[in-house]
Formats: C-alpha cells, structure tokens, sequence
C-alpha cells in the first residue's frame, strides 16, 4: 500500500513539472523581442536633437 502513495507522488510532481515547463514554454514563445523594434525604433543618432524640448521647458519652469 505504501508503494502506491510513493507512486501516486511520484506522478503528481512530474505532472507539475510537465506543467511548469509548458507554462514557462508558452510564455517564451508568447514574447516577440523583435516586436519592440518595429514598434518604437531607437532614434538616429544622428537625428537626435541636443536638447529635448521636454528639457527646455522644465528648466524655463524654474
């Protein structure tokens, strides 16, 4: 009767760790990284003012 407790575990934790890794699976695979860049692309260097004009009128402000 013992051996079936110890199976019975034995059963239900690999069952939660098949279910861990889905979950952790399903989630990796959910997230797109690529999708930021297309999304909000990093300005140019070259491009980019000196100064902000968000800046320029916190320090008019003060």
């Amino acid at each position: 009767m013992a051996v079936m407790w110890w199976f019975a575990t034995l059963v239900l934790f690999l069952l939660l760790v098949v279910c861990i890794v889905f979950v952790i699976y399903a989630l990796k695979s959910a997230i797109h990284t690529e999708d930021a860049v297309t999304i909000d692309p990093l300005p140019d260097a070259e491009n980019q003012e000196e100064d902000p004009p968000e800046k320029e009128e916190a320090e008019d402000k003060k």
